[in-house]
């Protein structure tokens, strides 16, 4: 299953080199590492019905770790019972299936280093690929 996985992220980095990108992202997983790297933004991946007021809209076109990143986030989860920090960015994902206005295109160099949790928030395995 984990080789379908990379299978599959690769497809997406293949796909990816057509494609202009504005943020070269890397996740920081706080369960994998102790301190966290200098410059290091939260985000808290927005997952509602209604668009939420403020938020940046993203589109993820898959892995690029290839790419240098050029922005560093921790994605912030509310279901550890933690106070959202202050300044945490609010952050939706957009799948590209309809044309909007304002999306930025997004891809993640760390791709085959997040869990399975992250890659469903990214919207970048899907939950019928478990």
């Amino acid at each position: 299953m984990k080789k379908l996985l990379l299978l599959l992220l690769n497809f997406y980095s293949v796909i990816l080199n057509s494609e202009t990108v504005n943020f070269a992202v890397e996740i920081f997983d706080p369960s994998s590492a102790f301190i966290k790297p200098h410059g290091t933004q939260i985000i808290e991946i927005y997952d509602g019905i209604f668009p939420s007021t403020g938020a940046e809209k993203w589109q993820i076109l898959g892995g690029c770790d290839y790419i240098e990143p050029n922005l560093k986030v921790e994605i912030y989860d509310a279901s550890k019972g933690l106070l959202k920090p202050y300044g945490t960015q609010v952050i939706e994902i957009f799948d590209g299936n309809f044309p909007q206005s304002g999306i930025k295109k997004v891809c993640i160099t760390n791709v085959e280093g997040l869990d399975t949790d992250i890659l469903k928030k990214l919207r970048l395995i899907d939950e019928l690929l478990q």
